[in-house]
């Protein structure tokens, strides 16, 4: 079950990425379009892109936020990764002389 639920994850990731990429894309193509007025259905597919950008904005950013307080109150990846260094007195060079 859990190999679904990461490939599940990693095909949500992509399509997200995707969707994103392109519609950056496809309004820095069309910008400069030989509009036809008020029916322009690239005007249109423009602002459906915006509309989405606008949208997924709105959702990443409180995740980012959060994922990036987390990350400080917690005292950041790099402790945590790094905190499995044993100190021993050996490593020291602490010499126990009575």
């Amino acid at each position: 079950m859990t190999n679904k639920k990461r490939a599940a994850a990693l095909f949500v990731a992509v399509a997200f990425v995707f969707v994103m990429l392109f519609s950056m894309v496809y309004i820095a193509e069309e910008s400069n379009h030989d509009c036809i007025g008020s029916d322009c259905q690239i005007c249109y597919q423009i602002s459906v892109c915006q509309h989405t950008l606008r949208s997924v904005l709105l959702i990443a950013c409180p995740v980012l936020f959060a994922a990036a307080l987390l990350c400080v109150l917690c005292g950041g990846i790099s402790n945590t990764v790094g905190s499995s260094i044993f100190c021993t007195l050996v490593s020291l060079k602490v010499k126990l002389s009575d």
